[in-house]
């Protein structure tokens, strides 16, 4: 049960290739690239994850990597290495967080213009190039998700609702047809199967609200209807 508790929680590593397929629409040639590029950086993220996991199973310290205020940093010697690490550990941090927005906004700006948030929110800057209103709310969002709980439930969260998102991905990727699709129909089949069966290994409090949530918004979507 905890090997697949764990694995629900380190899916969310993996959901950055997504942001890729919601950048389609500013992509040269996006039939081509997007499938390539998907491939190509789910070997490189791979390949970083297996070298930092092997990195960390050679501290004597390890036991300690579940503590509460636990850094990677913080098996080092104290020193430059250290400072070093903690700040590239900041990059990268600030890189997720520009990810995140420029991804979940373009998100936000196509569930715009289907209506199914104020139109609003599908509009772009004079230039075309942007979508403010977009960018605003991904923003506020982020912001309150962060004021209102700990880095434990909003990753359990996050957790939970990027694998039922996936799974509806992969349920969609279903009615792609044959001649349209990349992958086999059996690797959507087991990538639904694998995301809805770990969503259910959160923690219950989470996976509850989660549920909630979902069929309040599937309510107020009908109602608009």
């Amino acid at each position: 049960m905890a090997r697949f508790a764990g694995g629900s929680s380190a899916f969310v590593a993996y959901t950055g290739y997504g942001r890729i397929a919601t950048m389609g629409e500013e992509v040269q040639n996006p039939r081509q690239v997007i499938p390539l590029t998907v491939i190509l950086t789910l070997a490189v993220v791979t390949l970083l994850y297996l070298g930092v996991g092997s990195a960390l199973l050679h501290f004597p310290s390890i036991a300690d990597f579940q503590a509460e205020h636990f850094s990677l940093a913080s098996l080092l010697p104290t020193g430059p290495i250290q400072w070093l690490v903690t700040a590239g550990a900041v990059v990268a941090m600030g890189g997720v967080i520009l990810n995140l927005i420029l991804g979940v906004s373009r998100v936000v700006l196509a569930m715009g213009r289907r209506a199914d948030l104020p139109m609003r929110f599908a509009n772009l800057n004079d230039q075309q190039t942007s979508a403010p209103p977009a960018t605003w709310l991904t923003c506020v969002v982020t912001l309150v998700l962060v004021a209102i709980g700990d880095i434990k439930t909003a990753w359990s969260f996050s957790a939970f609702t990027v694998l039922v998102y996936y799974g509806i991905t992969n349920l969609a990727a279903l009615k792609v047809t044959k001649s349209d699709r990349f992958v086999p129909k059996w690797v959507s089949i087991l990538g639904l199967v694998s995301c809805l069966g770990l969503a259910v290994f959160v923690p219950w409090q989470v996976l509850l609200s989660g549920l909630i949530f979902i069929v309040v918004v599937l309510l107020i979507h009908q109602l608009r209807r």
